[in-house]
């Protein structure tokens, strides 16, 4: 249980980052509006990403979706020119 409330924490932290990063760069909007817009979204993100921790039945599987999601992401991000 206490492996699955640290995947929660700092993972879902991680793939919030992540999602907020990519999201401010590749929104078809002004850069402001991109990072505003794509911050309260990555909440969102983080709190789905804390209810679906508990979810699988082995905790590292949510481990490994969640790098594997943020992973994703971060590589969106680069190859989008996160500036």
């Amino acid at each position: 249980m206490a492996v699955r409330v640290l995947v929660a924490v700092f993972g879902g932290y991680a793939l919030a980052y992540a999602f907020a990063a990519c999201s401010a760069v590749w929104l078809p909007l002004k850069r402001g509006e991109a990072a505003v817009t794509a911050s309260l979204l990555s909440i969102l993100v983080y709190g789905i990403t804390a209810l679906l921790v508990f979810t699988p039945r082995r905790a590292w599987h949510a481990a490994l979706a969640i790098t594997a999601a943020t992973a994703l992401l971060a590589a969106l991000a680069w190859l989008g020119g996160m500036r």
